[in-house]
């Protein structure tokens, strides 16, 4: 079922863009975002497609804990890290592996 929200969600989104609209809350950036949380969802997603292909497809989050969040919107998050895992699906050989790994930068 989550794949085909999120399939609505970007049919949705290309008809605003093709109309000129742009959705509010696209625009509002009024907190940070769990990065590691939204990684986690698109690598689920793309479990099935992945195996499909022999492929292993490994999310480490950042080892040192927390949450890692960037200022972004979900919505916006989820379209990045979709467009990175299916293209690295498409276009990796069959039984290789494709990693991602998140760690916080730390402040100065």
């Amino acid at each position: 079922m989550r794949r085909v929200d999120f399939l609505r969600k970007l049919i949705d989104d290309l008809l605003d863009l093709a109309s000129g609209r742009i959705p509010q809350q696209s625009r509002d950036i009024s907190s940070p975002v769990a990065l590691d949380e939204v990684v986690e969802n698109v690598v689920k997603r793309f479990e099935l497609s992945a195996n499909e292909k022999e492929l292993t497809l490994e999310w480490t989050p950042d080892p040192r804990g927390g949450e890692s969040p960037v200022w972004a919107t979900v919505d916006g998050l989820d379209r990045i890290f979709n467009n990175l895992v299916s293209n690295a699906i498409r276009y990796t050989h069959r039984a290789e592996r494709f990693a991602y790994h998140s760690a916080a930068l730390q402040k100065k």
